[in-house]
């Protein structure tokens, strides 16, 4: 089976991963994943201002809103 993706469907699958992998790296750096993907995300959802790991996931979020 095989799936034919357009580039459209590239760019999006990109800049998922690209997203996740910098989001997760910066939290591993960080030294508490977890909590910090989670602060970030419930940072997002509140609208607060937002460290740099929260303005990272807001961009990749609008960058595959926009895909």
């Amino acid at each position: 089976m095989s799936i034919t993706l357009t580039d459209q469907d590239t760019l999006t699958l990109r800049t998922a991963a690209w997203g996740a992998v910098s989001l997760m790296s910066a939290a591993g750096a960080a030294g508490f994943p977890h909590k910090a993907a989670i602060e970030a995300a419930a940072r997002i959802q509140k609208g607060e201002p937002s460290p740099t790991m929260a303005e990272m996931a807001r961009k990749i979020t609008e960058a595959l809103d926009a895909a």
